[in-house]
């Protein structure tokens, strides 16, 4: 662990606990179903808070893997949002072996809010280094944890006309039958978001799946 990421968490760690609401913290446990705690500040307070803290952090040009373990030790959902938002802005920078520990952090405190935004960085990387797909996200697909299998029908989602439709296909067809309120909204989301880009290949491959009700209708939502 090094020095000066110890420094710059205690640093984020004093800022956010100097942000501190009961009252908000309550309604934000309750929105998330008690899941996880919070300190009960809302993200544009958290962000403007430690906005210098992570720019400094950014001047490194990589993520610190450090600063983001020690955020995820801690059990407030706010430390779990900076990490990701450290990783964000470090998007640009992520190397092709980060994969691994973007599958750790999807699996640790997992729930859609964290996840999803995880998903992103994934589709980073698989952007750049194609071949994670078939190394990590392939094995994704049947993976026992669910929140690896939401991620890579999801991943994908911003990658427009550069949709690998193959691996989407596999992805959804894996997980069709599911009872996974999660799963099947990951699929619809994928499907509507590609729909943008090629809404006649939505329509067709809504037409010859039996998809569950709620990712169709969230496929569709746009196009029809």
């Amino acid at each position: 662990m090094k020095p000066a990421s110890i420094a710059i968490f205690e640093l984020v760690k004093t800022t956010l606990h100097e942000h501190k609401n009961e009252e908000n913290a309550r309604a934000m446990e309750a929105y998330i179903k008690h899941l996880f705690p919070f300190l009960g500040i809302k993200a544009p307070i958290r962000k403007e808070a430690v906005k210098s803290i992570l720019a400094e952090l950014k001047r490194e040009k990589k993520v610190d893997w450090d600063f983001v373990d020690l955020c995820y030790r801690q059990p407030e959902r706010e430390f779990h949002y900076t990490a990701c938002d450290h990783i964000r802005a470090c998007q640009r920078y992520l190397q092709q072996g980060e994969i691994e520990q973007l599958k750790k952090l999807i699996t640790t405190h997992s729930w859609w809010e964290t996840v999803d935004t995880l998903a992103v960085e994934v589709g980073a990387i698989a952007a750049k280094y194609p071949t994670v797909k078939s190394s990590h996200i392939q094995q994704w697909i049947t993976h026992e944890h669910m929140w690896l299998r939401r991620v890579s029908i999801l991943f994908q989602m911003r990658q427009k006309e550069e949709t690998d439709t193959a691996f989407l296909t596999n992805a959804i067809e894996s997980n069709l039958g599911s009872k996974e309120f999660f799963i099947n909204k990951a699929i619809g989301w994928a499907l509507r978001s590609y729909g943008d880009t090629n809404p006649e290949w939505v329509i067709e491959f809504c037409d010859n799946h039996a998809l569950a009700p709620l990712s169709r209708k969230e496929a569709l939502r746009k196009i029809v």
